[in-house]
């Protein structure tokens, strides 16, 4: 408890206003997913290099932007320099930019954009984020270290789908119901209840039903 509440108080500090009422971007990815994971929250990268002049631009129009303080506490924030952080730019092909991604502590994608041109693109897009993800959390940690765990699986393909559900944003909605297929899916492939397992096409096929929805 002592620990979650030192990482709280240091997200808030990492995310205060400052005198140009910017949000404060993190440059270590592993403490950024750290204090989002004990924070509840959803993280952000701005895949980002020093050569990079449309990258510059959106720093100040989006970063520095006095508006984008409103949604400090939704997300926590890194900064990936491309230059030094191969490895994630190989994961999430970040090969033009600048690209903003924003995913789960498990690196689950919920949306992307690359290139920049306005701050508005990205600020309906972080009003629509929710408010706190700690349930989802609990369930992807479990994932974490165990990846064929049934009932995180099956707990987080639920949770996925209540986030989507919920969402107002037809993208994040669809992005939320997508991952939660992923995670049924997986549960389905692991399961040997035949009850649970009915429980679990019964969720994929809502799934599919919301997702049709949205196409129409």
């Amino acid at each position: 408890m002592k620990n979650k509440t030192l990482l709280i108080l240091l997200s808030g500090l990492l995310f205060s206003v400052t005198a140009g009422a910017q949000i404060h971007l993190l440059r270590n990815y592993d403490l950024a997913k750290s204090i989002a994971s004990k924070s509840g929250r959803l993280i952000v990268m701005d895949f980002w290099a020093n050569w990079c002049h449309p990258c510059k631009d959106m720093d100040v129009e989006l970063w520095q932007n006095p508006e984008v303080q409103k949604f400090a506490t939704y997300f926590v924030g890194v900064r990936i320099d491309v230059e030094a952080e191969k490895n994630l730019v190989k994961k999430y092909r970040a090969n033009s930019i600048p690209k903003v991604i924003i995913t789960t502590v498990n690196g689950d994608i919920i949306w992307e954009r690359e290139g920049y041109d306005e701050a508005n693109t990205y600020f309906r897009i972080f009003e629509s984020l929710p408010s706190g993800v700690d349930e989802l959390n609990k369930h992807l940690q479990i994932l974490a270290t165990d990846k064929n765990d049934i009932q995180a699986n099956y707990s987080a393909g639920l949770e996925f789908q209540r986030l989507g559900k919920i969402n107002k944003n037809n993208k994040l909605k669809s992005s939320f119901l997508n991952n939660s297929e992923i995670y049924l899916n997986r549960a389905l492939k692991l399961c040997t209840d035949s009850l649970l397992t009915g429980e679990i096409e019964m969720n994929s096929k809502m799934n599919k039903e919301l997702l049709d929805q949205l196409d129409n």
